[in-house]
């Protein structure tokens, strides 16, 4: 049988050369009748494609890739074919700039194959595949987050002509080889999302906008430049623009963050406000004409800058000191380091040719950043709706602009799908977060200045369905509408909204419950933190990245192990950080991905996460499919003490949010000391099973010459605990001492004594403190509860998970928040990095553990608990079957326990474990 895709070729329009945030459409027509008969269709394009046979969305890919190898999907089109003419439409978006989700060696491309019945190739690339370019998305549009492609902006009117049979198609070419960087396509390696339907819970608002004075703004953007990646941040432009006043008189301005100079003066401006990135100045202006200019800082490639007289029957706005001018601002062009003049402070209405060469803007914000507008929109709270549970059904609004806002049960992850109605013509944003305002609507900037986290579609007219291309993740989802301009009031009405689930696991299969609040708490946001932030590769969260970190990735797997036997999507994820390797060894901290840099103790991790993998497993190909690379990563060049410790200057070590900075750094470190112990030992361990004996004897013993090293060289015989480096200055070093105790690196129970006291407190510290200022996160937890409970610590380590989840419970938290400043509308809200409290809940109070490396099918099971349970239940999923645990403490203390186990499993307790 021939291959797949052995008759197709990658395809691209002609003519139409690579740019960002591009948007093209492959159709194929095709006459059938498949009633019984198969009908398969392969895809793979570069960076996303979205599929629609007949207009019904049947799925949305590829999953996220590394260049060199890519997946491609297979769709079965049987069902969804109707007699006679069919059309199959493939949206494909190449992004082109900079993401945590694609490959800078991305190239834009598409292939197809497959066909009706077996064998059938109709499908194949170029062959009848017709293609169009698409104008009704823009591409010059800001990017969701830092780490996210471009927000989707859509005119869903030209969208409409431009899939009119026919219209502005255009003729595919196929790509040469310099244009093909892909390496050989593979089937999808994990399994389908299953885009089922979630419902919001609840209808937070719905209101009609105030009316109010109007805004003025402009956008800049930095073709040329990626203003995150230069050295000094402070990329600037200046404006300036004539306020006009018949009186003397007080004014107030609503504004962006800036620097303003009225009249030669600065100007102080107060952001302590409700509504994101969000000023105001009282402008004290003369009787005619007042020169205000402005210094903004630009802090993405895409800024916007908006900007309002409160009190705007009382001023006008002109970018020359002309009252029959209708422009409103002068621009001069963006750059780095711009700053006011001396020159410009000067300039009066009679001389002020220091602007002449300046760009001048009508301020319209028409073409701003949407999240930027609907930030700042102002809520008729007069004539709001009575919050209420989601029925399906939301109020119309008779207003020229109108916002629902909807809360759902728990995080979503997916693409939104929307009913509405409006004028032809009318905006539709639709804003995404984790929290929502005082007033209701999803607090856009709250938590972080640099998420534009809305989706703007201009609307044909009438009732339509919006269907949102990329997939979004939150709490809060926010409907704005508004009608066009000119218009006077009208019906604005949303009839439907929902999430179509991109989760590949909405359900599992392992359990834990012991009828207390906090720790079944912990157990289940550990669950609902997992569901939200798994497709087809591990995320860090569904809502601000969505990039796959390998510190997230590390704890991540052990949670998958405990909730479903499928680990296809650990395979794929730590696959593609080995596959996007850099030139030295070191891994990326994030992949696929344009961030190309590495955190050293990220790489590190990656060798313990393959170890966990053949741990849990017992997949040695794993191993071997990955040991060129952990080769490669030993080789990597490291400065070194004359110890023979790694110096950590100018790395980029990341070891935990609450980490002391100076803890990330400086000579004979201790972290990435400890963490390349753990590693090569891991390394030892893989190279063993591999056969690599004399290769695993060399590791190991490295191992015990770096442990040596760490013991003599950072060891503090004064406060029986290690240093964080040489010359540390006396700093907490909890992370290094976390560590050591994990790894067993010095004396357990003098660190364990040096620790307590500070654990005991950790959760205050970290509440009251900011991030770098000495306590762990959730995420340390991670390395810190095994080994209290190997210790014997038991106490300590529910003492623990009570405090750090039950905070979390005690906030209402519906998932895990990625640091204790989340909880502070300071990061986000959903991250399985935090789970490490359900981990130990399974492996030590429900108490199953595997007893040796490498064999899934043998289990000790032993809880390891103090007084505080007495009765739990569980399940650890099995190929063979799930294991069925439950245990209850007698009248005598005693815990007895019974348990089911699929033939095949080998339960044991833990000194038959140390016997054998």
């Amino acid at each position: 049988m021939t291959p797949p895709f052995a008759e197709s070729q990658f395809i691209w329009i002609e003519g139409l050369k690579a740019s960002s945030n591009q948007f093209v459409s492959f159709e194929r027509e095709l006459e059938a009748s498949c009633d019984g008969v198969s009908c398969q269709l392969l895809l793979f394009a570069d960076s996303r494609y979205r599929l629609w046979v007949n207009d019904q969305f049947l799925g949305y890919g590829p999953g996220r890739f590394v260049t060199s190898h890519p997946e491609y999907d297979t769709y079965e089109l049987r069902s969804h074919l109707s007699e006679g003419r069919n059309i199959i439409r493939v949206e494909v978006n190449f992004y082109g700039s900079s993401s945590y989700q694609s490959m800078p060696d991305g190239m834009p491309g598409f292939i197809a194959d497959g066909g009706i019945g077996n064998g059938g190739r109709e499908f194949a690339t170029p062959g009848d595949w017709t293609a169009r370019v698409h104008s009704a998305w823009r591409s010059d549009v800001p990017h969701f987050s830092f780490a996210q492609n471009a927000i989707e902006w859509c005119d869903t009117r030209i969208l409409e002509r431009e899939n009119c049979e026919k219209l502005g198609q255009r003729p595919v070419r196929v790509l040469s080889g310099s244009e093909r960087p892909w390496g050989n396509l593979q089937t999808r390696s994990v399994r389908y999302s299953k885009y089922a339907s979630i419902e919001p819970r609840r209808m937070v608002l719905a209101a009609p906008h105030l009316e109010s004075s109007s805004w003025y703004g402009f956008q800049s953007v930095c073709d040329n430049v990626s203003i995150r990646h230069l050295p000094d941040k402070r990329y600037r432009r200046i404006f300036s623009t004539w306020l006009h006043s018949e009186h003397e008189r007080t004014v107030s301005v609503e504004c962006f963050w800036s620097h303003l100079y009225l009249n030669g003066h600065a100007q102080e401006i107060v952001c302590e406000t409700p509504y994101g990135n969000h000023g105001i100045a009282k402008l004290h202006v003369k009787a005619g004409w007042n020169l205000l200019l402005g210094q903004v800082d630009l802090l993405s490639d895409y800024w916007s800058y908006q900007i309002r007289v409160i009190e705007a029957d009382a001023v006008s706005l002109h970018a020359i000191p002309d009252l029959d001018c209708e422009n409103v601002f002068s621009l001069a062009p963006a750059k780095q380091g711009a700053e006011v003049s001396s020159e410009m402070l000067s300039a009066t209405a009679d001389c002020c040719t220091v602007f002449d060469q300046w760009e001048q803007s009508s301020g319209s914000v028409e073409l701003l950043t949407p999240a930027r507008q609907v930030a700042w929109d102002r809520i008729d709270f007069s004539k709001a709706f009575e919050p209420r549970n989601y029925d399906g059904f939301c109020p119309k609004i008779v207003s020229k602009e109108a916002t629902w806002c909807f809360e759902f049960e728990r995080e979503f992850y997916g693409h939104p799908r929307l009913q509405v109605s409006a004028p032809a013509g009318s905006v539709l944003d639709v804003s995404y977060g984790d929290w929502n305002r005082k007033d209701g609507r999803v607090d856009l900037y709250g938590s972080n200045p640099l998420v534009d986290a809305t989706d703007r579609f201009i609307l044909k007219g009438g009732s339509q369905c919006i269907h949102v291309l990329n997939p979004r993740g939150g709490i809060f989802l926010q409907v704005t509408l508004r009608a066009p301009s000119g218009v006077d009031a009208e019906e604005l009405s949303v009839y439907s909204l929902e999430i179509l689930d991109r989760s590949i696991f909405p359900d599992v299969q392992g359990a834990f419950g012991c009828g207390n609040a906090v720790y079944d708490f912990a157990w289940n946001a550990s669950v609902a933190t997992f569901q939200a932030s798994t497709d087809e590769a591990y995320s860090d969260c569904p809502w601000r990245e969505r990039g796959s970190y390998i510190g997230d990735a590390l704890v991540t797997q052990q949670l998958n192990a405990r909730l479903s036997t499928d680990l296809s999507v650990a395979r794929r994820t730590f696959n593609n950080f080995g596959r996007a390797a850099l030139p030295g060894g070191q891994l990326p901290c994030c992949a696929p991905s344009w961030l190309r840099l590495p955190h050293e103790d990220f790489t590190y991790l990656w060798i313990l996460s393959i170890r966990d993998h053949w741990a849990l497993t017992g997949d040695v190909s794993f191993v071997h499919d990955n040991w060129a690379v952990i080769k490669g990563i030993w080789r990597s060049q490291w400065d070194t003490h004359s110890s023979g410790l790694w110096n950590a200057n100018g790395r980029r070590l990341f070891i935990d949010w609450g980490c002391l900075k100076s803890e990330r750094e400086g000579e004979a470190n201790a972290v990435i000391n400890i963490l390349r112990i753990a590693a090569l030992q891991a390394t030892g361990e893989l190279a063993r099973i591999s056969g690599f004996h004399e290769t695993a004897t060399h590791f190991e013993g490295e191992a015990g010459d770096v442990r040596t090293a760490v013991e003599q060289v950072l060891w503090d015989e004064e406060e029986s605990r290690f240093l964080a480096r040489l010359g540390e200055g006396k700093s907490i070093a909890l992370h290094a001492n976390i560590l050591a105790l994990r790894y067993k690196v010095g004396d357990p129970h003098l660190i364990f004594r040096y620790l307590e006291p500070h654990l005991r407190e950790n959760l205050n510290r970290g509440l009251r403190m900011e991030k770098f200022s000495g306590y762990i996160e959730l995420y340390y937890l991670y390395f810190l509860l095994p080994a209290l409970a190997e210790l014997g610590r038991c106490n300590l380590a529910e003492e623990l998970i009570e405090q750090h989840y039950g905070y979390l419970a005690t906030q209402e938290c519906l998932t895990l928040s990625e640091c204790f400043g989340s909880v502070r509308r300071s990061g986000s809200l959903c991250h399985v990095w935090s789970s490490a409290g359900a981990l130990y809940l399974h492996e030590n109070v429900l108490g199953v553990r595997q007893a040796v490396a490498g064999n899934p099918d043998k289990w000790i099971l032993e809880p390891r608990v103090t007084e505080r349970f007495s009765r739990v239940s569980g399940v650890l999923p099995h190929r063979l079957g799930d294991i069925k645990i439950q245990w209850e403490r007698d009248v005598s203390g005693q815990i007895e326990i019974e348990y089911d186990a699929p033939v095949g499993v080998e339960i044991v307790d833990a000194v038959q474990s140390a016997v054998q």
